[in-house]
């Protein structure tokens, strides 16, 4: 029976014969379905007729009072007959075990197997739904918003979410930070699993990653079906992400039974100018009565583009000959260019010119198996494949010889000074360089897991989870080869664009004969992080009257191991050599600034195999081969408890959670002269309270209060046991395995509004984290007397050298991790969802998301021995989004908006520059679908439409680091569906 919404009341309800019901009179379910579908605007479909509910009108008008649709139903429905679920396509009201059986009020068997509920409102309503049925702060990624744009990966349907930022690699979304923490903070978890997988970016971004932060570039969007964001804790949740912890979803079979789904992609990058294919699929089926599913999802995808830009690779100052100095310069400039400290010069050091292609390729299988016989088991085993092939090709026209510490040799002719900058320079016998880098990597993650549940009695359920996860990320090729012209005369020129200088030379950079091959190099890296994870929960629910319980415990196990190392070498031996033969021509956009060149000789591909790059065998770097393994061991226990008190219904829930952790930790001690192993173990134990109070405010406001303790683990380089020593450089650097996790005690008040068919919803926020034992990079100067200090004694200092060794003669710089100061974050979050109906002549239906996020905090950095206070690395102050949508006829679009305020990366960094950082940025993207038919569908979509730059900056004096532009990226795709 289908019923749409109509004019009902309490007054008209029918009765009919139940025994349960005082005076053996009940409410038929046909009419009760007629009721909650007025009430809450929503279509209905039900297989029952005359089912009989033991409720008096009385009884259903207090169903009336809640806000949405599930939370009425589970007032009205009997616990011993009929159970209601919430499915990405509405609501299921099914029988419990056993209710098939029983007789109708004429005595006849029911047939009632299940009743469907598909809201005809805008999944916009289903987000702010999933807000308020929360327990804690909880952000929700529904289908629609995967679907929305052609997002590449997880990480740019996230940053729409509220406090949500990302870091970029190009103009596609690649870390995911929460409230103005570093992504080292945020806990990725795949189908209730924790997950790490990690890639690499150019050595300007953080080159290969060996933290805990999760690189979503390696993923596809397409097989997720929900993300949630927990911004608060309970103790059910697994420890590990101070900011938050993503929780992505896959379909459940059951859910998408008999579904099918085929789509085909192209993808345009204007700076590429080549077309991209891409295809995915998705077929659902079930059987036996509908108590077994299974689900196979496929993607591929392949994606182009093309990075232009400038970068200096910092600013330096001093080491010049004052001998080799114009004397027309001003006195009070050249008196000031070997100067340090406030009074020092900085000239940009490589001032390069770069084109940097990347060519990907995605590849995802899903498969899924879920067996539900009836309402007290449930059984499902989802095995997830994903492939990320990346083969990225560098070229750079630079002056290296400006980059050098040394550049006595270098004439200056002129000058033009700004501060402490040397805007513009005119020099002579300049070293210049045209490079070719090279890189083939490719990342493989696989995920296993089997999830359990089963309930004993109607208050008692048993649930279980086993797990397992493998990323290895693997780069054999990225070699390198350099051509040089020597002693050239240059210049640059930032008078009149402070991120792109106009670079002179003094020679043709397209004539062979002016180059030579100066060096070529080869280098190989790999990376592998596994998680093996099991976890068993205890549920029992105690109702008496309005008020319900639910008390919860259970214990989990958790092993993560981490291992990579990094081979390079550098080969001179060709110096000198011809490039004839070795080279071709390289077309430079310009970025907008007239004069640059608009293009120059670089090495070609055939110059890697002509020189032998791929046969030089590069040495492993003693600071790269490591190993950490973790193994935890957890404990909860919570207690839950929903009642009404007064004209509020208030949610409440306390739990105290024990987590103990082993870590072992393998490395080299690597000096000039000798190698050998170490190896550390340490544990700590950490008690983790959360506290989780909400109550309604009127009819349609909720306030909540939130207050937990939780930790995030040292990132796997951190925590090396290596230890490596340059005596000459005089420099020792090393990892730390007794670093402490962060701890942080955080408290959340939030204020929200919602309208009564979820519509709307407005919510102001505010957070607050204390941040302990905050790690820190650690530098300072040691006498080879003292070093026993801060270096260990166990393996190298005591058992291997002696005091009178030539190796610790002299003093040493040594920089190590360690635990800082406390960390106070605070901050703000204004969220607004809000239909509408802004164009009523132009757009049937409208729709606006907005978020805005405040965040602050200091942290004390380490910069030559003394402290130095800085904002926490990662953090914008101000980030938020906008997403505006709306509809007509077969017509729909999303327009969205993404901001994202400077934030810190390093400090101090190199070279003299007290910091880096990337600044400000604001992303727009524009997707438009239509509706062709029943089944198939049109979208396009244009991300980044505002090119938006990538703008690196050192210093707070904000010199350019590194600045490019991606440019955009048009989508085209066909979607059918059954």
């Amino acid at each position: 029976m289908a019923s749409q919404p109509s004019e009902i009341g309490l007054e008209d309800l029918g009765a009919c014969a139940s025994d349960g019901s005082e005076g053996g009179a009940g409410i038929p379910l046909s009419d009760i379905v007629r009721l909650l579908s007025d009430r809450f605007d929503t279509a209905i479909v039900t297989l029952a007729g005359g089912y009989c509910l033991s409720l008096t009108p009385t009884d259903l008008s207090r169903s009336l009072q809640q806000v949405s649709l599930l939370p009425a139903l589970n007032e009205v429905l009997p616990a011993d007959s009929l159970r209601a679920r919430q499915t990405p396509s509405g609501v299921i009201i099914f029988l419990h075990k056993g209710a098939e059986e029983e007789a109708g009020p004429d005595g006849q068997q029911q047939v009632i197997m299940e009743l469907i509920v598909e809201g005809r409102r805008n999944q916009l309503s289903a987000k702010p739904l999933a807000r308020y049925q929360s327990q804690g702060i909880v952000e929700t990624l529904v289908p629609a918003d995967f679907s929305a744009f052609a997002d590449r990966n997880p990480a740019e349907t996230l940053n729409r979410l509220p406090g949500v930022a990302i870091t970029r690699e190009g103009s596609e979304g690649r870390q995911v930070s929460i409230r103005g923490m570093s992504a080292d903070a945020t806990r990725i978890q795949l189908n209730g699993m924790e997950i790490l997988a990690t890639g690499t970016s150019i050595d300007a971004r953080g080159a290969l990653n060996r933290s805990r932060s999760f690189d979503f570039n390696v993923f596809a969007v397409d097989g997720l079906q929900r993300a949630s964001l927990y911004k608060t804790m309970s103790a059910d949740q697994a420890e590990g992400g101070i900011a938050g912890t993503i929780d992505l979803q896959t379909p459940r079979p059951l859910d998408m039974a008999g579904q099918r789904e085929f789509s085909l992609q192209a993808g345009y990058n204007t700076n590429v100018a080549h077309s991209a294919p891409g295809g995915r699929g998705l077929w659902a089926e079930s059987w036996a009565d509908g108590s077994q599913a299974i689900l196979v999802s496929l993607m591929y995808g392949e994606h182009r583009t093309q990075e232009v830009g400038f970068s200096t690779v910092r600013w330096n100052t001093g080491g010049w000959d004052l001998e080799k100095v114009n004397p027309d310069i001003p006195e009070d400039w050249v008196s000031r260019l070997n100067s340090e400290g406030d009074n020092a010069l900085f000239r940009s050091r490589y001032n390069r010119y770069d084109i940097l292609s990347r060519e990907s390729e995605r590849s995802s299988m899903l498969a899924a198996w879920q067996f539900e016989p009836n309402d007290g088991l449930s059984l499902s085993l989802t095995g997830i494949t994903a492939k990320h092939r990346l083969d990225i090709t560098e070229r750079h026209l630079d002056s290296a010889g400006l980059g050098a510490g040394d550049v006595s040799g270098i004439v200056i002719n002129d000058l033009a000074v700004d501060g402490n900058d040397i805007l513009y320079g005119d020099f002579s016998h300049v070293d210049i360089h045209s490079e070719l880098n090279i890189e083939k990597n490719q990342t493989d993650f696989q995920q296993l897991t089997a999830l359990l549940a089963y309930r004993f009695q109607p208050h008692w359920q048993i649930r279980g989870a086993l797990g397992y996860s493998h990323s290895a990320f693997d780069s054999p090729v990225h070699d390198k080869v350099w051509f040089e012209a020597n002693d050239q005369d240059f210049s640059y020129d930032y008078r009149n664009n402070d991120r792109v200088a106009l670079n002179r030379y003094g020679f043709d950079v397209n004539d062979p004969d002016q180059w030579q091959v100066y060096r070529v190099a080869a280098r190989g890296e790999r990376v592998d992080n596994r998680f093996r994870q099991a976890k068993i929960d205890n549920v029992f629910d105690l109702a008496s009257g309005e008020t319900t319980d639910r008390v919860s415990a259970g214990f989990s196990y958790r092993q993560y191991s981490h291992s990579g190392e990094t081979l390079r070498s550098h080969f001179y031996d060709l110096r000198g050599a011809s490039v004839g033969g070795l080279f071709t021509h390289t077309d430079f956009a310009g970025l907008g600034v007239n004069g640059t060149p608009a293009r120059w000789l670089t090495p070609s591909l055939a110059a890697l195999e002509r020189l032998s790059v791929g046969e030089r065998s590069p040495a492993v770097d003693p600071g790269s081969l490591f190993e950490v393994y973790e193994t935890t061991w957890a404990g909860y226990l919570e207690w839950a408890r929903e009642w009404n008190w007064r004209a509020s219904r208030i949610r409440f829930d306390s739990g105290l959670r024990y987590s103990a952790t082993a870590l072992h930790s393998k490395g080299l001690l690597a000096s000039d002269t000798l190698t050998a192993l170490r190896e550390s173990r340490s544990g700590y134990g950490n008690w983790l309270p959360s506290l989780n109070l909400s109550s309604t405010l009127g009819e349609n406001g909720l306030v909540r209060f939130s207050t937990a303790k939780n930790i995030t683990r040292p990132a796997a380089a951190d925590l090396r046991a290596s230890i490596q020593i340059d005596t000459s450089e005089g420099t020792i650097t090393q990892g730390n395995p007794g670093l402490k996790p962060l701890a942080a005690t955080s408290v959340d008040l939030s204020f929200e509004r919602y309208a009564s068919d979820f519509e709307s919803m407005a919510a102001l926020g505010f957070f607050y984290k204390k941040i302990e034992d905050y790690i820190v990079r650690q530098s300072n100067y040691f006498s080879s007397e003292n070093l026993s200090e801060i270096l260990p004694g166990d393996v190298f200092f005591e058992q291997q050298l002696k005091p009178d060794d030539d190796i610790l003669a002299g003093d040493y710089a040594v920089t190590r991790p360690v635990n800082g100061d406390s960390v106070y974050l605070h901050g703000l979050e204004l969220s607004l969802v809000q239909g509408m109906n802004l164009f009523p002549g132009l757009l049937e239906s409208s729709s606006l998301t907005f978020n805005y996020t405040y965040s602050n905090a200091d942290a004390d950095y380490w910069d030559e021995g003394r402290k130095i206070s800085k904002p926490l690395a990662g953090l914008s102050k101000s980030s938020g989004n906008l997403v505006f949508g709306g509809a007509r006829g077969r017509w729909k679009f999303q327009l969205s908006a993404n901001y994202r305020d400077r934030y810190l990366v390093e400090a101090p960094s190199a070279d003299g520059n007290d910091e880096s950082g990337v600044n400000a940025s604001l992303y727009g993207d524009l997707a438009i679908h239509y509706q062709m038919d029943g089944n198939l569908a049109l979208k396009v979509s244009a991300l980044n439409f505002t090119n938006e730059p990538l703008d690196q900056y050192v210093d707070t004096s904000n010199r350019v680091y590194s600045y490019s532009k991606s440019g955009r990226d048009y989508f085209l795709e066909v979607v059918w569906k059954n």
